[in-house]
């Protein structure tokens, strides 16, 4: 059994993060793992949610096997200080 890193979470929601502005992972909460199949694929999702007060954003990222979504982590992204 392979699982999807802890640290692989965080680079999904930062990259998702920075194509909307938003460089700082504010929080990141893992609900369950990342099971990786021997064989065949996984389709993973991150979700952003609109801009709210000071430009943080909600995000979540899901994984599709089989025809079943599973939400992995929730967490929020924001706009580094200047």
């Amino acid at each position: 059994m392979v699982l999807f890193p802890g640290t692989g979470f965080v680079e999904l929601v930062l990259q998702a993060g920075l194509r909307l502005g938003c460089g700082v992972v504010e929080e990141l909460t893992l609900e369950g793992p990342l099971v990786l199949p021997e064989r065949g694929e996984v389709e993973v999702q991150v979700s952003v949610g609109g801009s709210g007060e000071g430009g943080r954003r909600s995000v979540s990222v899901f994984s599709c096997r089989e025809g079943e979504w599973v939400r992995h982590a929730v967490g929020v992204v924001g706009v580094a200080d200047a």
